[in-house]
């Protein structure tokens, strides 16, 4: 009787799983027991939370943003004269 209990409770287990990897899992064991139906299970989630732990967050994550272009200004050389500068005009000249 024992049996049949475990093999009616381990059947509704599996018709009853969201998880469609784990019933995979299941359905492709050979024996599957209610014993070893509860390891693969507990297995199963224990490594998603191992595996969600080793996600990095994005507070972790390094973004990198684009910096704003800035306009490049015309370099001058500190010899050469400012256009429309009295010098550039001529020392007399006169508007």
């Amino acid at each position: 009787m024992e049996l049949l209990a475990d093999r009616l409770l381990l059947d509704r287990i599996v018709q009853g799983l969201q998880d469609n990897q784990l019933r995979e899992k299941y359905l492709q064991e050979k024996e599957l027991t209610l014993d070893r139906a509860i390891e693969l299970g507990r297995t199963t989630a224990l490594s998603r939370e191992q595996a969600a732990e080793m996600i990095p967050s994005e507070v972790d994550r390094i973004v990198n943003r684009k910096q704003p272009k800035k306009t490049k200004e015309k370099e001058r050389n500190r010899c050469q004269p400012l256009r429309n500068s009295p010098t550039t005009r001529g020392v007399f000249w006169q508007d």
